[in-house]
């Protein structure tokens, strides 16, 4: 039992149930324990051992119990503030009030907080947004933080699509319209839907719409409207002052600020990298309530299946191995991950080979001269030839990058080429190739290449394929002059020399096209044994 006795008490728990248990006289009890006889008979008169409470039981306030009322009447009828009451009471109640006194005085009466008497206003509930199919992308930008590395801060493209709450975002080192203009066509060329209706702001680089003095109506003439108008697509601006008319935009960019709480990032790049990250584990991974728990993609999946003619082309996963296989080729090719990346993306590499023409010293000659339509001929050869292999295609942007060196600079203008930029932008070129040339398939789909595999054995000898099996070496030359370190990551490539096999038996019977099929399905089947034991370690740690 915790007692806690005050600095005068001459008695404890134990004496004191000592004294209420006695029978003796109170002068013998008293002279025993040390106090005195009107201490014994005190703790005999009562039930417990504990001190009573020393409040006191009226407080010593100036004003009397009569004029409190009136104080406390006045504040909850007038409303006044502690200052203005205090006036009121002195002058006619008791002059002799204190501020402190009265304070404490309402505080008691729970009159102390005027801002909690006030009757509060109730607020406008926002409805929800209008449901629409998808097409409706809501737009907005967001200040990023500068980083170490940076000499000044950047600007965050952010598009949401609000049928399925869809997310594309950009980066950009300056908030201008000739940017808002590359964001609407990389989003174009990345979004699945039919994008019917935007959705801005009111920001210079979205409209030229005015207020104030200069009011004026969005003319259309914008950089940004005319490119909507040539994409067939509708501008919508949001009224103004009212940023919760683009809300879910506003809202998305919430959870990038958490994100930027949330983590210290160390450069520029890695800021971006962790930003499309997150978005991608927002689009595939994250389920939304107002999508009834589903993904934003899951829900883009629905509505493709529900009204396919909103889509221009079908949605779809990106699996886990792709980023990383990209990852693993940027490493080997000695490159960024972000430019490998961007190289996968539909005409991203077009833009790499453009930027490297802008940047190489020997081929500075051709901007702006008409020798620039000669080579934009040129490439779309590698981009829509039919029947190449990514490495043919290849091939030919290096036969332009020679050629016109050399017509620049002589017959030793190949020379004069960045041997580390063109080996890059060649290697690019290929993993470009590489990802377009197939299509993306369920790791299911691995277990039907036993079968084909099996199949085509049969056509060859068992005994030359197993001389090429059991060294290895043509193995690992094919690997190291081709496919590189993907061979092992994409499921497509193994499916791909698979075919590739299949075509140098079946075009003739030489012993070279023997050879180089042999080659090809001994290293399908390596591919198919390291997938096949991955599927099964996977099993067993689940």
């Amino acid at each position: 039992m915790l007692i806690k006795l005050h600095s005068q008490a001459t008695t404890t728990p134990k004496i004191r149930a000592a004294i209420q248990a006695s029978d003796e006289p109170a002068w013998i009890v008293a002279e025993r324990h040390g106090t005195s006889e009107q201490t014994v008979w005190k703790w005999r008169k009562r039930d417990g051992v504990a001190d009573r409470s020393h409040t006191p039981h009226r407080l010593q306030t100036t004003l009397t119990p009569a004029q409190e009322a009136v104080a406390v009447a006045l504040r909850q009828t007038l409303l006044v503030s502690l200052d203005d009451l205090l006036s009121v009471v002195r002058e006619f109640l008791n002059p002799n009030a204190s501020r402190s006194g009265l304070d404490r005085c309402l505080r008691r009466h729970g009159v102390g907080n005027l801002r909690d008497m006030k009757a509060k206003a109730p607020k406008p509930k926002h409805g929800a947004f209008k449901a629409y199919e998808p097409g409706y992308i809501h737009i907005d930008v967001k200040y990023l933080p500068q980083m170490a590395d940076e000499s000044s801060r950047r600007y965050l493209f952010v598009a949401i699509d609000r049928a399925t709450r869809w997310v594309f975002i950009r980066v950009f080192k300056a908030k201008t319209a000739a940017n808002a203009r590359r964001f609407l066509r990389d989003l174009e060329r990345a979004c699945p839907m039919r994008i019917q209706t935007i959705l801005t702001d009111n920001g210079k680089e979205f409209t030229d719409r005015l207020f104030g003095l200069r009011k004026r109506a969005a003319t259309g003439a914008h950089e940004f409207d005319t490119l909507c108008a040539d994409l067939g697509i509708e501008h919508r601006l949001t009224p103004p002052k009212s940023p919760q008319t683009n809300g879910m935009v506003e809202r998305f960019n919430g959870r990038i600020e958490d994100v930027l709480q949330s983590h210290h990032f160390q450069s520029g790049k890695e800021l971006e990298t962790t930003l499309h990250r997150y978005v991608w584990l927002y689009n595939q991974k994250l389920p939304q309530s107002a999508l009834g728990s589903k993904t934003p993609l899951q829900a883009m999946k629905d509505w493709h299946k529900l009204k396919p003619e909103l889509f221009k082309k079908q949605p779809y996963y990106l699996p886990g191995c792709d980023s990383y296989a990209i990852s693993r080729y940027a490493k080997w090719e000695s490159l960024p991950y972000s430019t490998a990346l961007t190289a996968t993306f539909p005409h991203g590499i077009r833009a790499l080979i453009y930027q490297y023409f802008e940047a190489e010293p020997a081929l500075q000659g051709l901007r702006g001269s008409s020798e620039n339509l000669v080579i934009q001929d040129k490439l779309q050869e590698a981009f829509k030839a039919d029947g190449l292999t990514a490495y043919e295609k290849t091939g030919i942007i290096q036969n332009v990058l020679h050629s016109n060196a050399r017509l620049l600079n002589g017959p030793e203008g190949i020379f004069l080429l960045d041997k580390n930029r063109t080996r890059k932008i060649l290697s690019l070129s290929r993993l470009h190739f590489l990802v377009r040339e197939s299509k993306l398939e369920s790791f299911e789909a691995l277990q039907k290449l036993d079968s084909q595999y099996s199949d085509i054995r049969r056509l060859i000898n068992d005994q030359e394929l197993s001389g090429y099996q059991t060294t290895g070496r043509k193995i690992r030359n094919w690997k190291k002059r081709h496919l590189h370190s993907l061979i092992f990551l994409f499921p497509y490539s193994i499916r791909n020399a698979i075919a590739r096999g299949c075509k140098q038996v079946c075009e003739g019977s030489t012993s070279l096209q023997r050879d180089l099929a042999a080659n090809e399905l001994a290293l399908a089947h390596c591919g198919m044994k390291l997938m096949r034991q991955r599927s099964i370690d996977g099993r067993k740690s689940k």
